[in-house]
């Protein structure tokens, strides 16, 4: 590899990103060129932000030209475009300004994210052929008002939707987007001390949180909802960016994670877990510094918490999608006596006989259309009654799944179907001790009261769903001791 070009940093990281990029090069590619050139956008980037140029803008300026990162997700670069940059950058060791005169400054001044964003959906044109302003005054205004990134050139269509789809976005998805600013500001860290720039960690990390922002940021779908996709890909991104930072940072830094890590393994993995054994072990022989030597053994303990966390989050979807099921299922059979009591009010009759006040129905004296119907109402209002004083035992949860809300949804159409499956029952003397009921009062009444008796079943359903809850180990709960007790980490 010859002499490379003056870079506005350390001959190190020149060397790095030369390591990186070089198998990238085309037929009549000059490394030397590229990077000249790259050098010199990532200078003028940062001219235009009023700041230092950092490692980032000169990834930046690879990346718009399609040289790094390492792997992409979307389309090829067309013909035109590599025509393109294979006849700009000629000669660019010699001659950096076409390079920046060619570079739309709107471009320029999108996020390293937002420029990720537009390549995977193959927004090549309007990356690299948009009209850049004429003055700096524009330039400026651009940057800081929010048309540019929303409405400016490069971004419109489906890729402007993606940003301006914001209200109404579920709570776990705004939590993924600030974890993934959090992470996007240790990489960037990492790569002003080079602690890990040029190594294949920090390309797969940037695009681990890449992907874990474009799932964040997408649209819902239904089937996306029912398969947990976005949630799977948001927080499987996340993870695995979290471990190629442990992997990247330096040990000055690395030593104050232990208590991090250590906390993190804790919550997810059992206590006789070989991987949490030994990280403990090796913590508590350094007084809970995680120590360089220590470094591939956290990283093992963390995939294998993280592993566990994701398997934790898929049964609390499993078991809401089984949950959801059900109250499909009893909609529908509501829906269908509804429907019997409509057609043929005679044969799924509601009435009672008795021999001193005559025949007594929900409605009336005589068979109506309308009564299986007015007793399911009357039994979900008898329901939602108890479904409301349930709610004292309700925790809530932090989970992207509605758990809570789901169940209570399930008590309503369980309600309905109770309440005429138990005036049938009474009606056929199946219940003992009850005889034909007197009026119309007394029928509504127990219409009522077999509405409230669903709380009989669906209360194991309610003890089910909070055992799977607390399944899930959060910062916010405690730790499980050595007998399998909850304690606080007070008490650790």
């Amino acid at each position: 590899m010859s002499e490379l070009p003056s870079a506005p940093f350390s001959a190190k990281i020149s060397q790095s990103f030369a390591t990186l990029i070089e198998p990238r090069l085309a037929a009549g590619e000059s490394l030397q060129d590229v990077l000249a050139g790259c050098f010199a956008l990532a200078e003028e980037r940062a001219r235009l932000q009023n700041r230092s140029v950092l490692p980032v803008d000169v990834e930046f300026s690879l990346s718009l030209w399609c040289w790094y990162p390492l792997k992409q997700e979307g389309s090829s670069p067309p013909p035109w475009m590599m025509e393109k940059r294979k006849n700009l950058f000629n000669g660019a060791t010699h001659d950096s300004a076409r390079v920046i005169e060619a570079t739309p400054a709107r471009t320029l001044a999108l996020s390293y994210d937002e420029l990720q964003l537009a390549l995977l959906d193959s927004e090549f044109s309007k990356l690299l052929l948009g009209d850049a302003p004429n003055t700096e005054a524009q330039l400026a205004l651009e940057i800081s008002s929010p048309r540019s990134v929303h409405q400016g050139d490069v971004y419109s269509g489906k890729s402007a939707a993606k940003f301006k789809d914001e209200k109404g976005r579920p709570s776990w998805r705004e939590r993924a987007l600030a974890r993934i600013g959090e992470l996007n500001c240790q990489l960037n860290k990492l790569e002003r001390g080079n602690g890990g720039l040029g190594r294949e960690e920090m390309a797969a990390a940037r695009e681990h949180l890449l992907n874990a922002k474009r799932a964040a940021i997408s649209r819902p779908r239904w089937k996306a909802s029912w398969y947990g996709s976005d949630v799977d890909r948001v927080y499987a991104n996340l993870h695995k960016a979290e471990v190629d930072i442990l992997r990247l940072t330096p040990a000055d830094d690395l030593r104050w994670k232990g208590p991090a890590v250590l906390a993190e393994v804790q919550h997810h993995l059992g206590i006789q877990d070989p991987r949490r054994e030994a990280l403990e072990r090796e913590l508590y022989s350094a007084d809970g510094k995680l120590l360089p030597e220590f470094r591939e053994a956290a990283v093992a303990a963390m995939q294998a918490a993280n592993g566990a966390e994701e398997i934790e989050r898929a049964k609390v979807r499993s078991f809401r999608n089984c949950v959801l099921l059900a109250i499909i299922g009893m909609f529908t059979i509501a829906i269908g006596l509804a429907i019997w009591g409509i057609i043929s009010p005679s044969t799924l009759a509601l009435c009672f006989s008795d021999p001193k006040t005559g025949p007594a129905c929900p409605v009336g004296a005589k068979p109506r259309s309308e009564d299986v119907a007015i007793v399911e109402v009357v039994g979900l209002a008898g329901a939602a009654l108890i479904g409301t004083l349930a709610l004292r035992h309700i925790q809530g949860t932090t989970l992207p799944y509605s758990v809570p809300g789901t169940l209570l949804l399930l008590k309503l159409p369980a309600g309905a179907v109770c309440a005429v499956v138990g005036l049938l029952l009474i009606r056929g003397n199946i219940i003992p001790g009850l005889s034909d009921l007197d009026n119309t009062g007394q029928i509504i009444a127990w219409a009522v009261l077999l509405g409230i008796a669903q709380e009989v079943f669906t209360r194991t359903i309610d003890q089910r769903a909070q055992a799977v809850l607390d399944n899930v180990r959060t910062a916010s709960k405690a730790f499980v001791d050595e007998k399998g007790s909850a304690v606080s980490a007070a008490q650790l």
